[in-house]
């Protein structure tokens, strides 16, 4: 019987271990942070691992210690490590080499995980990729007038400062000039940083489902904007594009060139984020060895009637997977940014699509700033058997935040 080890250390966590528990094929083994195994005991789903730890601290020795008990006397080809957890992808590859369990080891994780490496390996494969540079703070230290100077001769303004490990638009700041590049280097205190030149044109995502290195599946979708400028006041979702659709065939065509260049035998979901330009070219942003977080989970419930988080672990967990995709409505979803005035259900206007509320933020009002993502006062969910209606009421919603600002200025 195999054992299903998951390692979680999010501050949620939303994976419905119902879809997965299988006792008839294996055990469900939990390494997880406090918060992480609250949300699971408040769904009682806690009840269907075979094994619960709390982890306070998610570093490799500590890890390693708690999993040898569990595996110990085990054939290790009969033994799944996985996460969904963006920070755990890393250490989760380590753990794999170290106990030569089969899946995503470290050379692969660090493509999937750092957002320099990921860059210096595509470029091997004629990938358009923004221009960058490798925050060097040793470098700046040293001489941070010439350091600037340095950065500012190489990569043109505005510029995107992102951290390398991070998700969900974490840390991630739009440079205008000199003046504030010197200001944000200010407030950095170690590496973990890199500069991207400022990419304009329509932002898409793809989400794909592998298993032993074929592309089951790939959706693609088109974002109301870039996630950053959700911490600036945009309202932000994304909408998922007809198969037939001529983008759609474009950007599964590049999605599949870039995972066929990471690996070619790895299970699991993977999130890729791409550019095309106004001249239609494609610039690679980033990918993740994960679902994407948001309203999109919801969205593909409708579009694929999929659940996207729990696939991720079963991708890696069955020998032999059958991938069970039933195309039904488009869909889309949205988070509302405070300043669109969407507080409630009741504050959006009519639309001929169906809705459905996801959550609601009930500490968010008109006045909250947006300092994260999560920073949202309503997201839902929208879907339509028209594509062309979806896309009009998506269109229409996600541009609430905007037009409220516009009748404020003119006020």
């Amino acid at each position: 019987m195999k054992k299903i080890i998951i390692l979680q250390n999010s501050p949620v966590f939303t994976v419905d271990i119902a879809k997965i528990f299988n006792p008839n094929f294996w055990e469900l083994h939990l390494l997880a942070n406090k918060e992480s195994y609250n949300h699971l005991h408040n769904r009682n789903q806690h009840i269907l691992f075979n094994t619960i730890t709390i982890i306070h601290d998610f570093n490799f020795n500590n890890l390693k210690n708690n999993i040898i008990p569990i595996i110990n006397n085990v054939d290790k080809e009969s033994v799944v490590f996985a996460t969904n957890s963006e920070s755990l992808v890393g250490i989760t590859g380590q753990l794999r080499e170290y106990f030569n369990i089969p899946g995503v080891h470290t050379n692969v994780a660090r493509i999937f995980t750092d957002k320099v490496v990921m860059k210096k390996h595509l470029s091997s494969f004629n990938i358009l990729l923004p221009n960058y540079i490798d925050f060097n703070f040793n470098e700046y230290s040293k001489m941070p007038t010439n350091y600037i100077k340095k950065i500012s001769q190489k990569l043109s303004f505005p510029i995107i400062a992102k951290p390398i490990d991070s998700a969900g638009s974490n840390g991630v700041r739009k440079i205008n000039n000199i003046n504030e590049l010197a200001q944000w280097a200010t407030s950095i205190e170690k590496n973990g940083f890199e500069l991207d030149e400022y990419i304009t044109g329509e932002l898409y995502h793809c989400d794909s489902f592998v298993h032993n290195g074929n592309i089951l599946y790939t959706a693609v979708c088109h974002y109301s904007s870039p996630p950053h400028k959700f911490l600036l006041g945009h309202n932000l979702g994304s909408i998922t594009l007809p198969n037939n659709d001529i983008c759609y065939q474009e950007l599964k065509k590049f999605n599949d060139y870039v995972l066929k260049n990471i690996s070619t035998d790895f299970n699991g979901v993977t999130h890729l984020e791409v550019f095309k330009k106004d001249n239609g070219e494609l610039i690679f942003l980033e990918i993740a060895y994960r679902g994407g977080g948001a309203g999109i989970p919801h969205m593909y419930q409708k579009h694929l009637n999929i659940d996207l988080f729990s696939t991720h672990f079963l991708l890696q967990s069955y020998d032999d997977y059958q991938l069970n995709i039933y195309p039904s409505y488009y869909s889309a979803w949205i988070q509302f940014s405070p300043s669109s005035n969407v507080i409630n259900i009741k504050d959006i206007p009519k639309t001929k699509s169906e809705i459905s509320l996801v959550s609601r933020n009930e500490k968010i009002n008109a006045n909250s700033p947006c300092f994260s993502l999560r920073d949202y006062s309503l997201l839902i969910v929208l879907w339509n058997n028209n594509f062309t209606q979806l896309q009009q009421d998506f269109a229409k919603l996600s541009q609430l935040a905007l037009k409220t600002q516009e009748k404020h200025r003119n006020e």
